[in-house]
């Protein structure tokens, strides 16, 4: 336990500024718990017991952490989940769940632990330090050199770093470490305070050096190996960002972190996301894992009022899923493609949903085609994506050459085939409210579908099922919104070169007397893209567009919005 007795009041009293940092100084560990296999015994003080202290077990690695970071000296005040948290106490296990956060934001820093020294790892710190010392992000993913830059053109992404391949090695070694993949850290370091440090063996170095080195790193792209540009994709993620992700992006991008407990794939991230949401989640070890996920996405879609997480995975590549095909299942591998999220088939429209236990989905949407034929496409390697123009060049060449402009489309139509996940006849294009690409739906029995996945088809983005084409010489088009961290959406008119204030599409007159546009301060409440409209009468705010509740479309615009059952 923690020397100060008052240490569990201080935690109780939920603070999300940091404020209080100096009312109890201490630092925290963070480390990859590692096996339970070389578990290790530690004597603690412990006024309970008649002998005055008692034996605990903690792992190896935070056996080592200990021995590096002990003051010869000097008492040094530490905080480890191990040695505080009795994990074999479930009750106290759920609650330290919500608690980790404020731990680690109230410490006075967070020491970042990645292991004892190997041959090598001192030298890539060396590096590593060297690099982040000469520059500093701006805003805008920009660069410049630091004030005491000793290197004053290694700011710019073109310029080589002096850097050999053995240096690349030791640094994609140090890189690879457990540490950075886990899921649990993440908030460990993203919350924790500007004066936290990385560690390795007795080498260390502020987490902010450390994280303008790997950003810099990171800009450079092709200058170094594939292996080396994805080793430093987990340590990116966790660097300080001032963009405020969305709730579903947060989950969409960390989803592959490893954990121990698969129900940790979510309550890990509680403390990243906002306490208006946190609060609906309730830790249940004892839950199934695919209840705990589908409570998760319940909860997801009420509180956003967006589908944006359906159709992140495909269902019929994990045959072993015992999750409902509108659940992302976080077990499952990353999917090697690009999203296509990015389609804005419904714009700023809110989902219209019912659940049905145990596993049914309804939602609002439209069914655009049902496929006449389809295709397998090739193999496509990770590398394909991250490579060279004339490597993706060849995969357009084996799907559709020689027959691009004499075959026929999926649905019939005389158009050029698109990239799509795996078809066959029979299967749905729909287009659902709240979701921002159409998704591609398999039939079953009573008239169910599951999902394949989103799905690109010419023709349906920027609302394009819903209101119409956007008349030339008009297009939609995605902005930085106030401040530059948030994604906004509006119609650009080319000719005149300006914004223009309406979508033309979309009458005023829909909105009737009730409800006006506003504008108000995006929260990581909201969508990742959306607008705001406020309630003339009652006050009310919302996130989506009222012109695209169902009913409006359907009488204002003729649509044939249905209920489609998702199983």
């Amino acid at each position: 336990m923690h020397p100060d007795s008052t240490y569990h009041d201080l935690v109780e009293e939920s603070s999300s500024d940091g404020n209080d940092r100096d009312a109890l100084s201490f630092e925290a560990i963070s480390y990859a718990r590692g096996s339970t296999h070389s578990a290790q015994q530690v004597l603690v003080e412990c006024s309970s017991q008649p002998q005055g202290f008692a034996c605990i077990v903690i792992g190896q690695n935070l056996a080592s952490a200990l021995r590096h970071l002990r003051h010869e000296e000097t008492a040094r005040t530490l905080w480890a989940d191990a040695v505080c948290v009795d994990t074999s106490n479930p009750e106290e296990q759920h609650a330290h769940v919500f608690r980790l956060a404020d731990i680690f934001s109230r410490a006075s820093r967070v020491v970042a632990w990645l292991g004892p020294a190997s041959e090598d790892s001192d030298e890539a710190f060396d590096k590593l330090r060297h690099l982040g010392e000469q520059v500093v992000p701006v805003e805008n993913s920009g660069w410049l050199p630091s004030p005491d830059a000793a290197e004053l053109d290694w700011y710019r992404p073109g310029v080589k770093l002096p850097f050999s391949k053995e240096i690349i090695n030791s640094v994609e070694k140090l890189l690879r470490r457990d540490w950075f993949q886990r899921m649990w850290v993440l908030q460990e370091i993203i919350l924790a305070s500007s004066q936290s440090i990385i560690q390795c063996g007795h080498s260390q170095m502020p987490w902010l050096i450390f994280s303008n080195a790997v950003c810099s790193l990171e800009s450079r792209g092709k200058q170094f190996p594939q292996s080396f540009q994805d080793a430093l994709q987990a340590p990116v993620q966790m660097t300080p960002n001032p963009k405020p992700w969305s709730i579903a992006d947060i989950f969409r991008k960390y989803r592959t972190r490893q954990t121990t407990d698969p129900r940790d794939k979510v309550y890990g991230l509680l403390g990243l996301l906002p306490p208006e949401f946190r609060q609906k989640i309730t830790p249940d070890y004892d839950a199934p894992v695919a209840k705990v996920y589908t409570d998760t996405a319940l909860v997801l879609i009420e509180h956003t009022k967006r589908l944006d997480l359906l159709g992140v995975w495909n269902p019929e590549k994990s045959p072993n899923t015992d999750c409902p095909s509108w659940v992302l299942d976080f077990r499952e591998p990353e999917p090697v493609r690009k999203p296509l999220s990015h389609q804005y088939c419904t714009l700023n429209s809110a989902c219209h949903v019912r659940f049905q236990p145990p596993d049914e989905l309804r939602v609002t949407g439209i069914k655009i085609a049902e496929l006449e034929d389809g295709f397998r496409m090739p193999p496509v390697d990770k590398d394909v994506w991250d490579g060279p123009d004339e490597a993706m060049l060849e995969i357009i060449r084996r799907v559709t050459i020689p027959n691009i402009d004499t075959e026929k489309y999926m649905t019939g139509e005389s158009l050029r085939q698109a990239y799509a996940i795996s078809l066959v006849a029979g299967d749905v294009v729909a287009v659902i409210l709240g979701c921002q690409s159409p998704m591609l739906l398999s039939p079953g029995p009573d008239g169910r579908y599951k999902i394949l996945g989103e799905c690109y088809m010419h023709g349906l983005a920027d609302g394009a099922a819903l209101v119409g084409l956007v008349p030339g010489p008009r297009e939609v088009k995605i902005f930085k919104g106030p401040g530059g961290l948030w994604d906004a959406w509006g119609i650009w008119n080319s000719e005149t070169r300006e914004w223009d204030p309406e979508d033309g599409r979309l009458s005023r007159a829909w909105l009737s007397d009730v409800w006006e546009s506003t504008e108000i301060e995006r929260t990581r409440n909201d969508p990742a893209i959306c607008r705001f409209f406020r309630n003339k009468v009652t006050g009310e705010v919302v996130n989506s567009d009222p012109r695209f509740e169902p009913e409006t479309l359907r009488t204002k615009n003729g649509v044939e919005l249905e209920e489609i059952i998702l199983i």
